[in-house]
């Protein structure tokens, strides 16, 4: 998940740039794919000649991608929801954890 966060300040334009340098190309690529597929960017995919993605061209973030953004840009919120994940011990699609960042934003603003 935090490929994907990374990803978004990225394509969103994030000054200064996210540091991806723990992250290969491939995966970058991979993860790029899904958010593509998932709608949270708008772009496009070029298969190679194996029928797998070769380049992911991805032109600017969707409303949800600005959505899903808006709940995990706060660095100590996204610290917080990543750690409760790895004490459960659980994988989860990033629909539930849009609903854990954007409960934890409110739960900051005094809004719960």
């Amino acid at each position: 998940m935090s490929l994907i966060r990374l990803l978004l300040l990225k394509y969103e334009g994030e000054e200064p740039k996210p540091d991806l340098s723990d992250y290969t190309n491939e995966q970058q690529l991979e993860h790029s794919v899904l958010l593509i597929e998932a709608g949270l960017v708008h772009g496009l995919v070029e298969d190679g000649n194996n029928g797998l993605p070769a380049t992911a061209i991805v032109l600017r973030l969707a409303w949800p991608g600005h959505d899903f953004l808006a709940q995990a840009r706060n660095e100590t919120i996204w610290k917080k929801a990543t750690e409760k994940l790895k004490k459960a011990a659980v994988e989860v699609p990033l629909s539930l954890l849009g609903e854990l960042l954007k409960s934890m934003l409110k739960e900051e603003l005094g809004l719960k």
